[in-house]
């Protein structure tokens, strides 16, 4: 068989002549023969070399991966699809990661499809259940990650995705905290640089009634009125404090000005609409109060555990209810915290406290 060469000096292609001379040019090509190739393509392919925003996201998937995985192991899968989507995302997250952080450039654009398919599927489901705060944080995200991974980013582009990714990181490391020790430090400053709470302390009153609430000094925030109002139109003021996830809100009610609230009917009233509401619902005791009753009680809600304070106070045409309650870790915490916060209400605050 024959073989070709081409002189690397005047590109003539000619059968490789016995003297090593070329025919065209005569120079020496003796040592310039050309190596054989595969027709078939076989052979070891060159290694993909990965762009350092490509590892950088590798890391950044493996962490996001860690966090849920911690998240289920403490709380479960759960049952809906945006749960199962979830564990889905998190193991592909945890392969296409760890492949990333050791350096496979081939998966570098298995990377983007999940970040895309991962903001598409994430983003309609929240978006459907008209959470826009979980929207915002996965359209974030996914951004910062698309930073990352899109051709060889410059560092620039690497410095602005380590750090919006660095900070969507950071608060779901203070959800994990708080699914293991019942506290968030960071969701104050979160809620609070939105615009949703504003420090309360000292005495509250009410907005559409005459009633009064004395608040703890410190820890203790006012949610603002159409955040309130979204999820639970009734509130007239709902107080938080958002590193336990308490809670505290008044409910006011006026009947006729000439018809009068009997107290024992509004306490049944306020425990058969628990019972309707909780599972594995337990009244757990009744003390009485010179204005109304406070009662103590726990169950299920969806998807928790909950405890409650309960205050039911009938004022001649006027029915309050205050409602404390956090999960059964941090009620424990702040149990007396919650107990002198409902023992303090008055519901006409201008006739002053009255003695029992």
């Amino acid at each position: 068989m024959t073989t070709s060469i081409t002189c690397p000096q005047c590109g003539l292609r000619q059968e490789t002549p016995a003297d090593r001379i070329c025919r065209g040019c005569a120079n020496a090509i003796s040592s310039l023969v050309a190596p054989a190739k595969s027709v078939l393509g076989l052979g070891k392919e060159p290694a993909v070399k990965l762009p350092a925003g490509a590892r950088a996201a590798g890391v950044v998937l493996l962490l996001n991966a860690l966090a849920n995985a911690l998240m289920m192991i403490k709380q479960g899968a759960g049952s809906d699809p945006l749960a199962q989507h979830e564990v889905k995302g998190m193991i592909v997250d945890l392969v296409v990661g760890g492949g990333l952080v050791a350096g496979k450039g081939n998966l570098q654009k298995w990377a983007i499809a999940r970040v895309i398919l991962g903001m598409i599927v994430f983003g309609a489901m929240y978006g459907a259940q008209k959470d826009m705060t979980s929207l915002g944080f996965q359209i974030v995200f996914s951004g910062a990650l698309l930073l990352l991974l899109v051709g060889d980013a410059g560092k620039v582009r690497i410095g602005a995705g380590v750090v919006v990714s660095a900070a969507y990181l950071t608060l779901a490391t203070a959800g994990v905290l708080q699914t293991y020790t019942g506290a968030n430090p960071a969701a104050a400053a979160l809620l609070e640089s939105k615009g949703e709470i504003s420090p309360a302390a000292g005495q509250l009153k009410g907005e559409k009634f005459g009633y009064c609430l004395s608040v703890p000094a410190h820890q203790w925030y006012l949610r603002a009125r159409e955040v309130a109002e979204k999820d639970n139109a009734a509130a007239d003021r709902w107080l938080i404090r958002p590193d336990l996830d308490a809670h505290l809100l008044i409910i006011g009610e006026s009947v006729a000005p000439t018809s009068r609230i009997n107290q024992e009917k509004f306490e049944s009233a306020v425990i058969d609409e628990m019972k309707g509401r909780l599972t594995n619902f337990q009244n757990l005791g009744r003390q009485a109060l010179p204005v109304g009753a406070m009662l103590h009680v726990k169950g299920h809600a969806k998807t928790m555990d909950l405890e409650y304070y309960r205050g039911v106070f009938a004022e001649k045409n006027h029915g309050y209810q205050v409602v404390a309650f956090a999960t059964p870790q941090s009620f424990a915490r702040l149990e007396p915290e919650l107990a002198a916060m409902v023992r303090s209400f008055q519901p006409d605050c201008a006739a002053g406290p009255r003695s029992p």
